[in-house]
């Protein structure tokens, strides 16, 4: 492209001071916007013959683009227009930092935790984006820039999508290293063009590499490879499995086997951020944008930390169907929920219906006549007040606000609870994956002994004012947790060990954490309505399976089929709580495809492994 194909258009108020950049399609200039005193970056296209349409289109479009910016990682667009011979120009926000290509080929790949924050934020971008109906049609590291704060921002919003729309069966400028197979066949481009972008993107980010090669090869062995379905070997082995397979996944040939939406790529990334012990990134999707005309509560809502209050209510019931979603007992693994109790962070599995072993329906025992210490405890180390009457009210389900630290009885035992559960290979010789440690619990209990107040909601619960409602509990204290999770392409289990100072506070933390899975009125005595009545006589039966565990041995299960926890399918989901003395075991188990032990055999098979090292 000769420098006489650009003329500069002449824009009141602006100062070019040099060349930053050309391209294929475009180059960019340094200019200052002399009326606000501020660097700006100004991109001017070539859309090779189609000016007169990109005159027609260039408004609008940009109109769009506009609105866009208001995202917290997509790059500020100051104004746009033509040049005087028809060229459409972008006026942005200058970034000194510059994009991630450069840093890529200059320093080499990044760590993976920070690829997968960047991730996140990107989903973001581009979910928001594709919502108001823009693709991007071009990710690629050189068009993620780096913000002022670190924070990526994805630019070039809407270049591909003018060029595309010019020629609608194809983009005028082809990226081979991180184009989309189909478009060397004239498809046009689409939310799958964007989710490829993204994986190889961050395949490239991780690695070194897109999937079809490095910088610096030619361009038709990289073509080679993207039409005959090739790839290149990794250039790293410090990236894990589990980020490769999803980044394989967005970067399948057929679109049809990618991510539909790029926000199920972002709660994915995200789970993985948890599997590592890392609080997981926001990822912003803004449904609304404001724009001309916006209303001033509309706009406020639209903000990137915007949050939604809840009025506070005198009867729980009235938002019980809020506070399940911010569950914090060992649902689901794979919708990962920010709980607002500081930074907690749960992952959940979230079984739905129950079964025995003839598949009608679990067989329940009154454990108030047969199993022993099981049942109603007894009064003489009972935690707390005697009555509800004077527990706190509150609206949220899970751990309470409030929570106390360093309290008698002693200091905190987890060592002596992780050497009793160290044979881990053992433990968890059945699953595709090792388990790792996490801290489900330990978010929010950040050091122990911890003394706090659960409250439940029971989402089994009728309409009318029956009993087993719903409960908060007294104050319970835990002197140790061990926690493990193991995540797998067609599965997650999430396994929680939490060591109390007594069996009474044990029969009541399984109580509670039952009422919050989920059990039906006939199952549970002592309540009346809302709170427990009388604390000498109360309970919750087990949903015990002939032949899982040894007799004696009592449990809650629950098992799901075909249960759907966000983005994620689960073919079946299983849950177990078990008091064993002064212990609480909780285990989720989900799968997308049934394992061949069966489900509930793998997770009562833990169960006894755990069991037994408790007992010895």
């Amino acid at each position: 492209m000769a420098d006489a194909d650009f003329v500069f258009p002449s824009i009141e108020g602006l100062e070019i001071t040099g060349l930053l950049g050309k391209g294929a399609s475009s180059r960019v200039y340094l200019g200052i916007q002399t009326r606000f005193d501020r660097p700006v970056a100004v991109k001017v296209l070539d859309l090779r013959g189609r000016q007169s349409l990109a005159a027609d289109m260039v408004l609008n479009e940009t109109r769009v683009l506009a609105m866009l910016s208001a995202h917290p990682n997509i790059l500020t667009l100051f104004d746009a227009g033509l040049t005087d011979d028809g060229h459409p120009y972008l006026m942005t926000e200058y970034l000194p930092a510059g994009s991630l290509g450069p840093r890529l080929r200059g320093k080499g790949p990044l760590d993976p935790s920070e690829v997968v924050r960047l991730g996140v934020q990107l989903c973001g971008a581009l979910q928001t984006a594709h919502l108001h109906d823009v693709i991007h049609g071009d990710v690629k590291p050189d068009n993620v820039l780096i913000g002022r704060i670190g924070q990526p921002l994805l630019g070039d919003f809407g270049v591909a999508a003018m060029q595309s729309r010019s020629m609608p069966t194809q983009p005028t400028v082809l990226t081979p290293l991180h184009a989309a197979p189909e478009l060397l066949d004239d498809a046009p481009i689409s939310v799958a063009t964007d989710v490829y972008g993204l994986g190889s993107t961050l395949m490239a980010l991780c690695t070194g590499s897109s999937p079809v090669g490095g910088a610096g090869e030619r361009t038709d062995v990289i073509l080679g490879r993207l039409h005959d379905g090739l790839r290149v070997e990794r250039g790293r082995e410090d990236v894990s499995p589990a980020l490769l397979d999803l980044l394989d996944r967005c970067t399948a040939r057929d679109p049809a086997d990618r991510f539909a939406e790029v926000s199920e790529i972002g709660e994915r990334l995200r789970d993985l951020q948890v599997f590592e012990g890392e609080a997981p990134t926001e990822m912003h999707v803004m449904s609304e944008i404001p724009g001309p005309g916006t209303p001033p509560e509309l706009e406020a809502l639209s903000a990137p930390d915007a949050e939604l209050t809840v009025p506070p209510t005198e009867d729980p019931r009235e938002v019980r169907s809020s506070p399940r979603l911010l569950r914090t007992s060992l649902g689901a693994a794979a919708a990962v929920v920010v709980v607002g109790l500081g930074a907690w962070i749960t992952v959940a599995i979230a079984g739905s219906s129950e079964q025995g072993s003839d598949g009608s329906g679990p067989e329940q025992t009154d454990n108030r006549t047969e199993n022993g210490d099981q049942g109603a405890p007894s009064t003489t180390a009972a935690p707390g007040p005697p009555t509800t009457l004077d527990l706190p009210e509150s609206t949220l389900a899970g751990i309470q606000p409030g929570v106390q630290y360093n309290e008698p009885p002693g200091p905190d035992q987890s060592a002596a609870l992780q050497e009793a559960l160290s044979e881990e290979a053992i433990l968890f010789g059945q699953l595709p994956s090792p388990a790792v440690p996490s801290d489900f619990y330990g978010r929010i209990l950040h050091s122990l002994p911890a003394t706090f107040r659960y409250q439940a909601f029971n989402p089994n619960e009728p309409d009318d004012d029956s009993v087993c409602a719903g409960m908060m509990s007294r104050l319970l204290t835990v002197t140790a947790l061990w926690e493990r999770i193991a995540i797998w392409p067609n599965g997650a289990l999430a396994v929680s060990v939490a060591q109390t100072p007594s069996e009474e506070i044990a029969h009541e933390l399984v109580a509670v954490l039952s009422l919050d899975g989920g059990v039906d009125p006939e199952e549970c005595w002592g309540f009346a309505y809302w709170n427990i009545t009388d604390y000498d006589d109360y309970g919750v039966e087990h949903r015990d399976i002939d032949g899982l565990l040894a007799d004696g041995i009592s449990y809650n299960l629950w098992r799901g089929e075909d249960v759907t926890v966000g983005a994620e399918e689960w073919a079946q989901t299983t849950r177990m709580i078990m008091q064993l003395d002064e212990y609480v075991i909780d285990i989720s188990l989900g799968t997308k495809q049934t394992l061949s032990a069966g489900d509930e055999h793998v997770v009562a098979n833990l169960a006894k492994q755990i069991i037994t090292r408790l007992q010895t």
